[in-house]
């Protein structure tokens, strides 16, 4: 599967996906009839009957020298598995509206359904943090804390128009960091697309999650504090994250106080990363 995801879901949504077959074992709808699997309201089989049925069927092997493990399938199997996956590991499982599975047919958008709606009471989604990876960006994350795009996380304060996006953190050394980006700027423009209210929401997100080592998107951004915007070309490469952002040490009257920012603990370089970080 893609890991390009639709503009109004993007960063706000409590599932992470790798790939055709994913990872993680769970359930969702669906019953195995011969070699066609069904839909059935409210039945869910085991996702091991449709797991890694994939339409595209990935060769060779992958970034950990491991051979992938996809077999013959379709788009129809890969959502049994969504379904019945969603239903067996998500939290809120029993507020994703069981649709039939027909009416939708891109994997990518029926797994944008798969969540609950429920609103917190100032209206935020409860489940923010919704969306897909590919396997590749996956095992880079994991195994050396790097991802393919521009070393700068960003954060969508408003998913549908009048849009905010703001940058919440730069890694040194990066393309963000190279074309002088920092916390608090606003994106304005993407390849010459209105942020805050353009329609072209493709193009939106193909400038947010570029897919390809050295592609370029031109971006119109805000910085903190400034009142006239600047135009930047970020380039895309493969930018290695350091876990813990910030230490310090503060001393006040009563002791010294510590203080650090840890930004993810899901990869093999967090936890030597925070032992330093206490050290």
């Amino acid at each position: 599967m893609t890991n390009k995801i639709a503009l109004t879901v993007t960063l706000f949504s409590a599932l992470i996906l790798s790939a055709c077959g994913g990872g993680g074992s769970g359930a969702t709808t669906t019953r195995a009839e011969g070699n066609t699997p069904t839909w059935v309201k409210g039945v869910f089989a085991d996702e091991s009957s449709f797991k890694n049925r994939c339409e595209n069927p990935r060769s060779g092997l992958d970034i950990n020298g491991d051979a992938y493990p996809d077999q013959a399938g379709s788009k129809l199997y890969e959502k049994h598995w969504l379904r019945s996956w969603s239903n067996n590991t998500y939290l809120w499982y029993d507020e994703i509206v069981d649709n039939d599975i027909a009416t939708i047919d891109d994997p990518i958008e029926y797994f944008d359904t798969l969540k609950t709606k429920r609103l917190t009471e100032s209206g935020q989604a409860i489940d923010r943090f919704h969306f897909t990876q590919s396997t590749e960006d996956y095992q880079q994350l994991i195994s050396n804390n790097a991802t393919l795009g521009y070393g700068a996380r960003f954060i969508l304060k408003e998913s549908t128009p009048p849009r905010e996006a703001r940058i919440v953190y730069v890694e040194p050394n990066s393309p963000a960091a190279n074309a002088g980006l920092a916390r608090g700027a606003e994106i304005l423009e993407i390849d010459g697309v209105d942020f805050i209210g353009g329609a072209d929401t493709q193009t939106l997100n193909n400038g947010l999650f570029p897919e390809e080592d050295n592609e370029a998107h031109t971006f119109k951004i805000l910085d903190m504090g400034q009142t006239i915007p600047r135009t930047v070309v970020l380039r895309a490469e493969v930018v290695t994250s350091d876990p813990v952002k910030n230490t310090r040490v503060i001393d006040t009257p009563s002791g010294k106080i510590a203080y650090l920012a840890l930004h993810t603990f899901a990869t093999e370089s967090a936890e030597t990363a925070l032992i330093e970080a206490f050290n």
